[in-house]
């Protein structure tokens, strides 16, 4: 029996099947040389950037988003995040935000109304303080709400907007719940 180089080959000259289990692990060639493996921890380098890959160079003329093919002068591009027309904004808004929104402008108004009137009965201008100050105070509960929400999620400049509007509806709030209370101790001295 010789020793063959390729192993042990069945009559047909192919290579024999190894045992089940058995791998066959092929000797490197004479004369190779091997390399050190990288010591542990080490960082590999990026590789080059492909062509047509962002940041290889300057881009192809007509052929930014077709990799490389050129445009037909007829292609229209679709944005894949178009922003939202006004209508669509509206329409995205939550109700509860809305009849806030509505509530707040329509107490301030109604207040308004009633403090620069002449005419206006004094049980008019407790109804308009009332008003305002249960809105206000709804309001400020909300956004006290979305603001610790918005620092949970990290959104720190939207979270301090709405610790602003917090703040305002705050203010309004106790300014209209004071002047129910004046108006209220007035009437009964």
């Amino acid at each position: 029996m010789t020793n063959d180089p390729r192993g042990p080959q069945s009559k047909s000259g192919r290579p024999a099947p190894s045992p089940a289990g058995a791998q066959r692990v092929p000797a490197p060639p004479s004369g190779a040389q091997r390399l050190p493996a990288p010591p542990s921890g080490a960082q590999r380098l990026p590789a080059p950037p492909r062509p047509g890959a962002p940041g290889a160079g300057p881009p192809v003329a007509g052929a930014s988003a077709t990799h490389g093919r050129p445009v037909p002068a007829d292609f229209e591009f679709y944005d894949e995040d178009p922003s939202p027309t006004i209508g669509e904004r509206i329409r995205s808004l939550s109700p509860a935000l809305v009849i806030l929104t509505v509530g707040s402008i329509g107490s301030l108004i109604f207040t308004l109304i009633a403090v620069t009137s002449h005419t206006t009965p004094v049980a008019v201008l407790l109804s308009a303080g009332v008003v305002t100050f249960l809105i206000f105070a709804v309001d400020c509960v909300v956004t006290s709400v979305a603001m610790w929400r918005a620092s949970q999620y990290g959104e720190t400049l939207r979270a301090l907007l709405l610790a602003l509007m917090a703040g305002v509806a705050s203010i309004v709030s106790l300014g209209a719940l004071a002047g129910v209370l004046v108006m209220v101790l007035i009437l009964n001295s």
